[in-house]
Order: structure tokens, then C-alpha cells, then sequence
């Protein structure tokens, strides 16, 4: 499950999308990027309705991004920020960091999950076919001793193999906590390149933005846009509630 690592130089400083990936993973890639269009004058946020204004993207990203959002404006646009989850674009990001030791490989983790649904739907049909054939096999006394035997060793084997260790890889090392430590003593004040000429004041905002996943200032239209309001995360909640249709 670990790809080859080769560690990271010490003087090598951390990109802006690297430093959003070690603190909030993938939607925060998304936001940085979101964030670095708006205070370019590339994207407008007005009434929680997201336009993107200039659809021409700077980096992999922003062009993941803008094939996310769309080109027409957009009400609600927290709807599709889940679809980051899963970008191979925003996995490139992580895949770099996991190949210097920071990380564990998110594409390694997404296939290594992919494969751990296939095995659980496989003990299922085995659980149920095993089922089947001790109910035929009842009417022979001792009969039912072998699909049952061979229905819990497939099981056993099953469980033993679905160990979640494996499924963990993509959480921080050691060595991730200690990089953004590291980064944020020598840069307390970050004002990060962009590919735009944004001012100090807007870069240390854009800054902010990568390491504390939060929008502020000139940014809070597009914090509307983007996150989910508090009503509709109170109607989730009510509706997943036990009693009502939800889990327990």
C-alpha cells in the first residue's frame, strides 16, 4: 500500500495547494484555488450565487475547478464541492506529498477502498449463497456441515482481510504536522505566489485561506457560495435523526 518515498529537501518550501492538502485535504485544495480566482477578479460571489468570470484556468486546479462549477452562474454551489473528494487532479497534489514521506498516497487509498467495497459485496453473496445451500441440504442429516463449514472459513478469511490498517494510508505521517509546523514559523505572515499580481494584502489573505481553511475580509461572499448553509446541515441532521428515517 506505500509508493516509493523519497524525502523531502529541507529547504524546499511547501506550494500554496500542498499546504491547503496537509491541513484540509481536498475541498480545501478546491477552496484555495476558489479563493486565488475571486481575489484575481476571475471569479465573483454575490447574493451565494458563484459566477466564474473569466473560465481561462491558471493551473490543473483552477481547471478542475471551473470543469466542476461550470461556466453559467451557479446558486448553491456547495452542492458540488464533494466532487473534489475524488479529483485525480487534487490526488496529484497529494501523490507528490506522499512520494516525499509527508503523506500516505491518496490514489493507493482510493484503490485499496475501491477494492475493500468489492471484497465486502463478495462475503455478502457468499453469506447469502451459503444460506441457500445449508436450506437444501437440510433434509440430508449431516449434510448442511459443509456449506456451513466452507460459508464461515470464506467468512473468517473475509473479515481477516478487511483489516482497516491498509485503508488508513492516506492520513498525515509524522513528517506531515512537522512540515506545516516548519512552514508556519518561517512564513507568519504568508503571503504566497499566486499566478495573478494580487496584492500583499490580498496574497496573506490567500494565504490564510490554504492554512486555516477559513474565508474572511473581502472573501465571505464566497464563503456564502460555497459552504452549506446552517439550515440545510440542520435538516440533514433531523433527517438521519433515529425515529425519522435516518441511521442510528
Amino acid at each position: 500500500m506505500n509508493a516509493p518515498v523519497t524525502l523531502r529537501p529541507p529547504d524546499e518550501e511547501l506550494t500554496l495547494y500542498e499546504v491547503a492538502y496537509l491541513g484540509f485535504r481536498h475541498r480545501q485544495v478546491a477552496r484555495t484555488a476558489l479563493a486565488a480566482m475571486a481575489l484575481s477578479g476571475r471569479l465573483e460571489a454575490k447574493d451565494e450565487v458563484l459566477t466564474i468570470t473569466d473560465p481561462v484556468p491558471r493551473d490543473d486546479i483552477e481547471a478542475e475547478v471551473v470543469k466542476v462549477m461550470g461556466l453559467a452562474p451557479r446558486r448553491e454551489s456547495w452542492e458540488r464541492m464533494h466532487r473534489f473528494d475524488k479529483s485525480a487532479v487534487i490526488n496529484a497534489v497529494g501523490d507528490r506529498l506522499a512520494g516525499q514521506g509527508l503523506i500516505g498516497s491518496p490514489t493507493l487509498h482510493g484503490a485499496a477502498e475501491r477494492a475493500r467495497g468489492h471484497l465486502v459485496g463478495i462475503l455478502n453473496l457468499a453469506w447469502i449463497l451459503g444460506a441457500v445451500a445449508t436450506g437444501l441440504a437440510v433434509p440430508e442429516p449431516g449434510s448442511c456441515l459443509v456449506p456451513i463449514g466452507a460459508t464461515l472459513l470464506l467468512l473468517v478469511v473475509g473479515m481477516w482481510r478487511l483489516n482497516p490498517e491498509p485503508y488508513r494510508s492516506s492520513s498525515l505521517t509524522d513528517a506531515g504536522p512537522a512540515a506545516l509546523k516548519d512552514h508556519e514559523a518561517r512564513h507568519p505572515c504568508w503571503a504566497p505566489r499566486s499566478h495573478d499580481d494580487l496584492s500583499d494584502e490580498d496574497a496573506v489573505l490567500l494565504g490564510i485561506v490554504a492554512r486555516r481553511g477559513s474565508f474572511r475580509d473581502r472573501l465571505v461572499p464566497l464563503d456564502r457560495a460555497v459552504d452549506r448553509p446552517v439550515s440545510h446541515r440542520m435538516t440533514e441532521d433531523i433527517r438521519e435523526a433515529p425515529g425519522l428515517g435516518g441511521g442510528i
